[in-house]
């Protein structure tokens, strides 16, 4: 439940590091396997991430495609949006958790509360948030690129850590120290995902304006007999495959124009196409659950299993992993079928 609440705003590989730690603890209490208990919070995590703009980079990618703010997560054209078809999978899903979390049934023993050190990055995250929502509110039209703030966002942290961090701020030498933290960030920064990220956008764009994704498109929309339904099926039951084994944010990169193409085939524009990017959306990030490599989070929760001394098989992680994915994604689709389905 708490990773559930954190992942709603908090990205998802951030909201295991936060609450891995007490679950061990937890674990250590009880003398129990905390396996199956980090495994529901990866997985738990990768649910609620979908259900805001912040929480995932696939929402962050699909809301700018969309032209989507923070708000038309919630409700958008008067319709309840991503946001209620997540709750409601995790409503179906909590009942999968809760078949193999309920083994051990003993009551939760205390557990040390170490003293906060600060509540300032609590309060900028609650500050973020909730300029999010009134901006989004009263200037949905505002224009400004999300990667543009992100960007401005990124240098403003460089500089602050590298030249004004407090300890440093008044030391002589201080421009000399500062650079040598501003190269140690640079240096450490995983430009790897970075220009992987670029070069996937630039190879999407090319094949887009080459005409390669709305031939894929048409080709599904063949597939599927010209039939709404069945494309949609085919994008929310491919999205779920091919996401357990690869990252979900190339995929909906990808994915994005191809849906489009779909929509066009079919006869369909304007926001009438919505339900098949919000089924890819769905499919893709909750299809990230079904293996231990088909998300990031699932990966570091595995990881820190690793590190504690508890070995996590393939087949162990698809055992909780597979039905839980089923369940909140048979429900999710369904909500967005009905709800944003073509009438």
């Amino acid at each position: 439940m708490l990773s559930s609440v954190i992942s709603i705003f908090v990205e998802n590989v951030a909201t295991v590091m936060i609450v891995a730690p007490i679950a061990l603890e937890v674990a250590r209490k009880l003398k129990a396997n905390p396996v199956a208990l980090l495994v529901g919070i990866a997985i738990a995590s990768n649910l609620q991430g979908t259900a805001t703009l912040v929480g995932d980079p696939p929402s962050m990618i699909l809301a700018a495609a969309e032209n989507m703010d923070f708000n038309d997560f919630f409700f958008m054209n008067g319709k309840p949006g991503i946001f209620f078809a997540v709750q409601l999978g995790a409503v179906a899903s909590f009942f999968i958790l809760r078949k193999f979390l309920k083994k051990d049934s003993r009551p939760l023993p205390k557990v040390t509360i170490p003293e906060v050190s600060s509540w300032f990055p609590a309060w900028i995250l609650a500050g973020v948030i909730l300029g999010l929502a009134v901006l989004s509110f009263f200037f949905p039209g505002v224009g400004i690129e999300a990667g543009l703030l992100c960007i401005t966002g990124g240098a403003v942290a460089v500089v602050w850590h590298a030249f004004f961090r407090r300890g440093h701020l008044g030391n002589r030498g201080r421009g000399s120290h500062g650079n040598r933290r501003a190269r140690a960030i640079l240096r450490d920064f995983d430009w790897d995902t970075l220009f992987l990220l670029a070069g996937i956008f630039f190879m999407v764009g090319a094949l887009e304006e080459m005409g390669v994704m709305h031939k894929i498109g048409v080709f599904l929309a063949g597939v599927s007999g010209n039939s709404p339904f069945l494309a949609f099926m085919i994008v929310v039951v491919s999205a779920v495959i091919l996401s357990a084994f690869i990252d979900n944010v190339p995929y909906v990169t990808a994915m994005i124009p191809v849906t489009h193409a779909i929509a066009q085939t079919l006869g369909e524009a304007g926001q009438s196409h919505y339900y098949l990017t919000f089924g890819l959306l769905i499919g893709a990030c909750l299809g990230g659950n079904i293996s231990p490599v088909g998300a990031a989070a699932n990966i570091v929760s595995v990881s820190i299993l690793r590190k504690n001394g508890y070995k996590v098989s393939f087949r162990e992680f698809v055992r909780i992993g597979l039905p839980f994915t089923i369940a909140a994604t048979a429900v999710g689709a369904a909500f967005i079928w009905f709800v944003w389905g073509p009438k």
